[in-house]
């Protein structure tokens, strides 16, 4: 996410899973949740020694249910 903070990552554990559709939106299914990262405002510092920190990321965290907008980065309120 450091290199590349125009994409987001997502965090999906093995009894979870998103179910996207063609329009770019997704549901979460499953047990548990689901991670969304956006470091697309994020503050990125890296030092010479690689270590890498963020401030100002965004963070999700969806549970079963749930609706994103991957173009818009942002949860779907019912």
């Amino acid at each position: 996410m450091a290199e590349h903070p125009q994409l987001l990552g997502i965090g999906i554990d093995e009894q979870m899973a998103i179910i996207v559709e063609p329009s770019l939106k997704f549901e979460v299914i499953g047990e548990q949740n689901v991670i969304v990262y956006d470091a697309s405002q994020a503050k990125i510092k890296i030092l010479p020694s690689q270590s890498i920190g963020f401030s100002r990321m965004i963070m999700h965290l969806l549970l079963p249910g749930d609706k994103f907008d991957l173009k818009k980065r942002k949860v779907i309120t019912q």
